[in-house]
């Protein structure tokens, strides 16, 4: 019998109309729905900051790489489905890709003696730069 009972914030018993169960259905849902937005926006600010502490310990000009070739590689996997988005993207791989690819060489170079580093470094493709 408890189960038809509604309450209110305070405890008090509602009287339970089928408007009442509904509107109280209804604003569980809503709660529901604003816990899982909350989750959804919250979750990329926790892997970003994941991210940050993970560059923290790389050198400074390794992070930096990593940043710019990451939006290069971003931006090579869109699709140029109108001209307008072909010329942005082409716009947006000359400005991040752009000497990345002896940038790379240079940091596994020069960080050779840095297992961690290079483990990171190894992650990207060599060669992305057209010929």
């Amino acid at each position: 019998m408890s189960a038809n009972r509604l309450f209110d914030t305070d405890g008090q018993v509602l009287p339970c109309t089928s408007r009442t169960r509904l509107s109280v259905a209804g604003q569980r849902r809503r709660e529901g729905r604003m816990k899982h937005a909350r989750r959804i926006v919250l979750l990329p600010l926790m892997l970003v900051a994941v991210m940050v502490q993970a560059q923290a310990s790389l050198p400074h000009d390794v992070a930096r790489f990593i940043e710019r070739r990451d939006l290069c590689d971003h931006f090579r996997g869109e699709e140029p489905y109108r001209a307008e988005r072909r010329d942005f993207l082409a716009k947006r791989m000359r400005e991040y890709c752009t000497g990345t690819d002896a940038q790379l060489a240079a940091l596994k170079n020069k960080y050779k003696s840095r297992p961690e580093v290079i483990t990171r470094l190894s992650g990207y493709e060599s060669k992305v730069e057209a010929p």
